[in-house]
């Protein structure tokens, strides 16, 4: 998977292969919660180069980012999303660490994860 991109420093032109990165990272988040257990609905599409990034798709995008943030849980390192008329670096930026958040939270509690019969509570171990 592309790698999330949320250090940018100052404007750069957003395109397809952007939009497309975070819808990714989306679907991918969305499907790691449900094999755990969080089913949350979200709704993604695939950009080209010729589609146009409307405010509703926009706002789509960061409703998807936030129903994964509130249907798994409230993470300490949230950076808040804002809805505004445009889409500029500094949100898209926020967007990606967001995603990057949930990723780096939910993989700390799948490595936690015991698997069922390899271990017993207060089980003696004989050498």
């Amino acid at each position: 998977m592309e790698p999330l991109q949320y250090k940018r420093e100052s404007a750069v032109p957003l395109n397809y292969e952007d939009l497309n990165r975070i819808e990714n990272w989306t679907r991918f988040l969305a499907g790691m919660l449900s094999e755990n257990g969080y089913d949350i609905f979200i709704k993604t599409k695939v950009w080209s180069m010729h589609s146009i990034p409307y405010q509703k798709e926009i706002d789509r995008m960061r409703r998807n980012i936030e129903r994964l943030h509130l249907g798994y849980s409230m993470l300490p390192d949230w950076r808040q999303i804002t809805y505004t008329n445009s889409l500029d670096f500094g949100q898209v930026n926020i967007l990606e660490w967001d995603l990057m958040t949930i990723y780096t939270w939910l993989s700390r509690m799948v490595a936690a994860f015991c698997r069922l019969g390899e271990f017993h509570a207060n089980e003696e171990v004989m050498a």
